[in-house]
């Protein structure tokens, strides 16, 4: 397998981008002492670019990486973890620079990841680790690196839910670590609540106020703790939970107040990829508020605005920045209710550029998904029927074409 491994870094030297981002990954050509015992050569290296190239690519922080502070240590002991930190890496890799042994390598990690966890949770000590946490999360980080869905959208989220609720909850964090899987499991949890039109599997989101939330979440942690609330709301409005009308328009009208009240907090606006972030999410909030409580999208007004404001907003971050590792939502947001051809321009080359940057098979996905939607949209509102499109919702274009996307 060593040989495969040498390859992947044989990468084209013509893509600068890539080049810059890979040579962090100059990986010793001995193997280090200390790890002989944990793992091979090949398995070292695939580490290694997840702990220098990987883990930047999912953490809106360079310094203090909650993945390199907490799961590294972790993966050194073999397990569950480990291997699905190898396949995300190798994933990543092939992706990268492209080797029909690339998938292989990948997926034998895959298949060990998921056999030492099927073990692990039989132990009623180590299913309450935060590793086996950690390694369920990790597999649902997987699905951001991989290029075809080979598994439920929600069956990493599901198991990972009923671990903490087997560990006692979002009250019972009593380490940074832990608190850390909580915030990482809310955040994939709150975006795929939008994705796929359901309530949150938790919906107490008082650890996502905490220090410890800025290194993943950073500006965003206020508004993705609206976004749950309104996605609560999605279940009442169809009415799978039961709730009154006076009920239903007390929640929106307290949303709406939310989001049109909230304001950058004042350390974060000095630092304007954060404040930009943050408006970009704010905005795409509002449009996710205004299709749930009123299916009301573009060429509406009230959409209209919002779509300029996140897309002005993300278009004020570096593509290089680590921030960009939350974009997708808004960008994905914005960009479906956007019908001006230049804005739509805009998040197809936006969607490119982040792909060309980070090399995650997912922003291919993304891309495609909110282009298929717009031909839908376009479709449903031609010959002058822009009531039929304002009506005409994302996520359900796609779910009726049996689609589904990551936001995360």
């Amino acid at each position: 397998m060593c040989h495969f491994v040498g390859k992947f870094l044989n990468f084209s030297k013509s893509d600068e981008v890539l080049e810059k981002q890979l040579c962090v990954t100059s990986i010793p050509q001995s193997e280090p002492t200390y790890w002989t015992s944990y793992l091979s050569l090949d398995d070292y290296r695939l580490l290694h670019h997840f702990n220098t190239v990987v883990s930047t690519l999912i953490s809106v922080k360079l310094s203090d990486n909650p993945f390199q502070k907490h799961f590294i240590s972790m993966a050194l002991q073999e397990g569950p973890l480990q291997a699905a930190i190898l396949s995300v890496a190798a994933s990543h890799l092939a992706a990268a620079s492209p080797h029909d042994g690339a998938d292989v390598i990948a997926s034998k990690h895959h298949r060990v990841a998921i056999q030492s966890l099927s073990t692990a949770l039989k132990s009623p000590v180590e299913r309450l680790s935060d590793t086996v946490l950690a390694a369920v999360l990790m597999l649902q980080v997987r699905r951001q690196f991989i290029g075809n869905m080979d598994e439920g959208g929600e069956y990493h989220l599901s198991a990972a839910k009923e671990l903490i609720r087997l560990r006692g909850g979002p009250s019972a964090v009593s380490t940074s670590c832990s608190q850390f899987l909580f915030i990482l499991f809310s955040y994939h949890d709150i975006l795929g609540s939008i994705a796929h039109a359901r309530a949150p599997f938790i919906r107490d989101q008082k650890h996502l106020y905490s220090d410890t939330t800025n290194a993943l979440l950073s500006s965003a942690s206020d508004i993705l703790c609206i976004a749950s609330d309104i996605s609560a709301l999605q279940p009442m409005k169809n009415g799978t939970v039961s709730a009154s009308d006076t009920e239903i328009q007390s929640l929106v009208q307290m949303l709406e107040y939310k989001l049109e009240t909230w304001h950058i907090p004042d350390d974060i606006a000095k630092n304007t990829e954060l404040a930009n972030t943050a408006i970009a999410y704010q905005a795409a909030a509002s449009i996710y508020l205004f299709r749930v409580a009123y299916n009301i999208g573009a060429p509406h007004p009230r959409t209209v605005y919002r779509v300029r404001l996140c897309l002005d907003a993300i278009a004020k971050v570096p593509v290089t920045s680590p921030l960009v590792s939350m974009h997708v939502w808004p960008l994905f947001t914005g960009g479906c209710e956007a019908i001006d051809p230049q804005d739509r321009l805009f998040a197809v080359q936006r969607f490119e550029e982040m792909y060309n940057n980070r090399r995650m098979s997912s922003l291919i996905r993304v891309r495609e998904a909110m282009e298929t939607v717009w031909r839908c949209k376009d479709l449903e509102g031609g010959d002058n029927r822009p009531e039929l499109m304002v009506n005409l919702g994302c996520l359900e274009v796609l779910n009726c074409l049996g689609l589904r996307v990551d936001l995360v």
